[in-house]
């Protein structure tokens, strides 16, 4: 799923290089498109530390959007208390509903590793929220994969 992604957020930079990794793998980033690969950005509260963000070159703008396919929002790892995932969620039935089909997949939200309460009532609550009809063909729920799968 990492490959279908346009813009990856890292949280740091361990995660940034394990991106690289896989897109590197993957044949995503090879030598002809090495030197322009800007697709990914160290965001480690889901906002870049950067003031050029809003200047980013999105692949999406040169390249043809199919749509019959949708676009697809793609968020790994767990959804914490101090992460305001409800507005991304919302942001994206904005889009699918003004601009485009949407769709955003979210991968562990409940990461089983963690049990406290507020972990666990965060993972609740956007469950909650994915399982109502406004959402729910927004929101794709993927249980936590382990890395090494």
């Amino acid at each position: 799923m990492i490959c279908r992604g346009d813009l990856l957020l890292c949280a740091n930079e361990q995660q940034l290089s394990f991106y690289y990794g896989i897109l590197f793998s993957q044949g995503k980033i090879n030598p002809i498109n090495y030197s322009h690969f800007n697709r990914l950005i160290v965001a480690p509260y889901g906002i870049s530390e950067s003031d050029n963000v809003y200047s980013f070159q999105s692949p999406m703008n040169s390249r043809e959007i199919s749509m019959s396919e949708p676009l697809r929002v793609l968020w790994f790892g767990g959804v914490y208390p101090w992460f305001n995932i409800e507005d991304l969620i919302k942001a994206c039935v904005i889009v699918n509903t003004d601009y485009m089909p949407c769709r955003i997949t979210i991968a562990g939200a409940l990461n089983p590793f963690n049990n406290h309460p507020l972990f666990r009532s965060k993972a609740v609550q956007i469950a909650n929220l994915c399982q109502t009809p406004e959402y729910c063909d927004i929101v794709e729920l993927v249980e936590w994969v382990p890395y090494n799968q």
